[in-house]
């Protein structure tokens, strides 16, 4: 980063930090963060209606809106990032520039032994105030080889979230540790207690609740690389309870029938939508990923691997518009609607990061992506692949046939999928010798794919399971009935759900007519 870059973000965290309104102090205290802390990690705050940078309108305890600000410092101790924290907006966390690339209080690292390393900037500023050297990972996916380095000898403690996902994340940071460092211990916190600046804000005696838990890896948590089941039992009855509790919902596709078949929407896994070309997979994957972006308020990566980033955004707007996409594409549409239009489109804009691929892209590059961005929205995205087929696994296999490689690319991308905790879902091409879409089903490529996925959707048009010719007839109609054919669901139903698809302006609606005729 240019040193003129990071002049500018020291004096952005000045400025924050001399913005910390009483109310948001009072807010900090009751994590047990006091004013020396504050000040030693030169925390400052975001208030709705700032010029820059965090604000946000959601209410925190104590009335306290807008965002807590931690600048992150490299070894140097010059300020590289800074990342705002909100007790109850969706991202909590959410980076400036997203290029994490150190830990923060990394600083601490080289003189301490042994160390405490979190997930969240909180649970690291509360260990470190209570006596516990700590530094924390700002998403356990950006964890690094070099970063592992840092701890080479040591002694390193992991206070990681209690579900599911906080127990995965902690195995991968400590396979990278155990390398290099002296030993590996996982801390489990209490049953109910997502995070250690929780712990603290909710009891007394939690420094020594904290030593007992520690004293208690010490005994019976040295990270083995291969352990039994019975490691995962609390992270699993957290992760349940959490699910009961309605806090790990599905991200909704802004269709009520399709989200009902995947349990409330998408989560981690891999989606497959597969359709002979011309159908309308590309226009249905950017409608889907608008209404996750903006139904949903989730971040949204969008990889093309056919069209470009112009064309994907004029259906977008024609879809708004109600116009047809050729003419968005050339211009013949009235000015100020479309500035009106595009100006309503923005909030989806915000929200979604869209990359054209080219040969170099694979599914290691993606993955690299999904972690900036995840960064710099303070959630993992939804990804959206148009283009399965296009995509290569990596490793020099750009050569190979796509019937060969494109099972491969399907698992790396499940792989991805569970390292980040964020829902793939990418576009299939079938070929249109394959005969109908139930034949299609069948298909080879797309059998080795159907073992893979966690949901196989086939897009067709009403008729195309009686013949060729019924599907044409229908396809010659504007709208046109179409039929979500979720072929797999792993977790849910199976069955065809009907859609309208109104071609001129490329959009996609709930129908009402059978899918079986």
């Amino acid at each position: 980063m240019p040193e003129t870059d990071r002049s500018d973000l020291a004096q952005l965290a000045a400025y924050y930090h001399d913005r910390l309104t009483p109310v948001a102090r009072s807010f900090l205290r009751r994590l047990g963060i006091d004013d020396e802390t504050v000040h030693l990690f030169q925390i400052g705050a975001d208030e709705p209606g700032a010029r820059i940078g965090f604000g946000s309108q959601q209410s925190g305890p104590g009335d306290f809106c807008g965002r807590i600000i931690f600048p992150v410092r490299d070894i140097e101790d010059r300020v590289i990032d800074l990342i705002g924290y909100a007790p109850q907006a969706k991202p909590r966390y959410k980076s400036l520039s997203g290029n994490l690339g150190v830990l923060f209080n990394q600083g601490i690292i080289e003189p301490s032994d042994p160390i405490f390393v979190s997930e969240n900037l909180l649970d690291a500023v509360v260990l470190t105030q209570q006596g516990f050297a700590a530094a924390a990972v700002p998403g356990a996916a950006n964890f690094r080889p070099e970063m592992a380095a840092q701890f080479r000898g040591k002694e390193v403690y992991l206070v990681f979230s209690g579900n599911y996902a906080g127990r995965r994340n902690t195995v991968a940071v400590a396979r990278l540790l155990c390398p290099v460092a002296r030993a590996v211990y996982v801390v489990t916190l209490p049953e109910g207690t997502p995070c250690v600046a929780e712990l603290f804000a909710a009891e007394e005696d939690a420094q020594l609740i904290l030593t007992a838990l520690v004293a208690q890896a010490q005994r019976e948590h040295r990270f083995e690389d291969l352990a039994s089941d019975a490691r995962a039992g609390a992270a699993f009855v957290q992760e349940v309870l959490e699910r009961r509790e309605g806090q790990l919902q599905g991200i909704s596709t802004g269709f009520e029938p399709l989200d009902q078949q995947l349990l409330g929407g998408v989560r981690e896994g891999l989606y497959l939508l597969a359709g002979y070309p011309g159908l309308g997979k590309t226009t249905l994957l950017r409608q889907l990923a608008d209404q996750v972006a903006v139904g949903a308020g989730h971040p949204v990566l969008f990889l093309s691997l056919e069209m470009s980033a112009f064309e994907l955004w004029a259906k977008s707007i024609a879809r708004e518009m109600e116009v047809p996409v050729v003419d968005v594409l050339t211009g013949r549409v009235e000015p100020e609607l479309l500035r009106a239009v595009s100006s309503r489109y923005r909030e989806a804009a915000e929200r979604m990061w869209t990359l054209e691929g080219n040969e170099t892209t694979t599914v290691r590059v993606l993955s690299e992506r999904a972690m900036e961005v995840g960064n710099r929205a303070g959630s993992v995205p939804v990804v959206f692949i148009d283009g399965l087929q296009r995509l290569a696994p990596g490793g020099g296999d750009s050569g190979r046939p796509a019937v060969l490689r494109t099972p491969e690319t399907a698992l790396a991308l499940k792989r991805m999928s569970r390292q980040l905790s964020c829902p793939v879902v990418a576009t299939v091409s079938l070929n249109r010798e394959a005969g109908s879409a139930f034949e299609a089903l069948l298909w080879p490529e797309l059998a080795d794919l159907e073992h893979i996925a966690d949901v196989l959707v086939v897009l067709r048009a009403v008729g195309s399971l009686t013949s060729p010719d019924a599907a044409r007839a229908e396809m010659a109609q504007d709208p046109s009935r179409m039929v979500l054919e979720v072929a797999k669901n792993r977790n849910g139903t199976s069955g065809g759900i009907p859609v309208l698809f109104f071609k001129r302006h490329g959009r996609f609606a709930e129908g009402t007519h059978a899918t079986s005729i």
